[in-house]
């Protein structure tokens, strides 16, 4: 039996990711936001906030654009970036975890 929250072995679009993680982000937080436009030039694809700090959650549906997202200005300096705690939200296998970031998660 797969963990509940485990996502099934099949193509995610970045839509049905960002609402996945959304709704994982309510269940651990007092509010969240989705896609949310931000005074940086970061956009996270869902923020959410509990009383202990933020979670950032960046959906990436291709391995492309989880490459891509590694040169991003905020991802080589993450001091300049978003979130107390970070995580990537995938389809299953799409990265391995050696691959993250330091400090980041995989969901």
């Amino acid at each position: 039996m797969k963990p509940k929250e485990q996502l099934e072995l099949r193509e995610y679009t970045h839509s049905e990711l960002v609402e996945i993680g959304y709704k994982w982000c309510l269940s651990r937080c007092a509010f969240a936001f989705k896609e949310l436009v931000t005074i940086s030039s970061e956009t996270p694809d869902v923020i959410g906030f509990n009383s202990n700090g933020t979670f950032l959650l960046e959906a990436k549906a291709s391995r492309k654009d989880f490459l891509v997202d590694k040169k991003k200005h905020f991802r080589e300096h993450p001091f300049l970036g978003m979130g107390d705690w970070r995580f990537f939200i995938t389809p299953l296998g799409m990265i391995d975890k050696n691959e993250l970031p330091h400090n980041w998660g995989l969901i």
